[in-house]
C-alpha cells in the first residue's frame, strides 16, 4: 500500500506504470481550514490517495467503499 498527500497526479501517473493491476481512491474530508492554517479557512482541508498495488478481495472492498464514500463528500461540498 503506498499513501500520497494530496493531489499529486505525476505520482499516480508513475505508479500506474509499476504496477498494472493497482488501483487507488481519493480520500478527503468535510472539514475546513482551521484559522492556524496559512490556506483560506473557507477552504476544505487536502485529500490523502491510499493506493493498493497488489489489492487483496479485502482491499478491493475497502476501496470500493471508500469510492462511494469520497462521491458523496464531493456531493456534499458543491451543495
Amino acid at each position: 500500500m503506498i499513501l500520497i498527500e494530496g493531489d499529486r497526479t505525476n505520482q499516480v501517473e508513475t505508479i500506474k506504470r509499476i504496477f498494472k493491476n493497482f488501483r487507488y481512491v481519493q480520500l478527503i474530508s468535510l472539514s475546513k481550514n482551521g484559522g492556524y492554517s496559512v490556506k483560506k479557512s473557507e477552504d476544505y482541508q487536502g485529500g490523502l490517495k491510499v493506493v493498493f498495488i497488489q489489492p487483496t478481495r479485502v482491499q478491493l472492498f475497502y476501496w470500493f467503499s471508500s469510492k462511494i464514500k469520497t462521491k458523496i463528500k464531493y456531493f456534499i461540498r458543491k451543495h
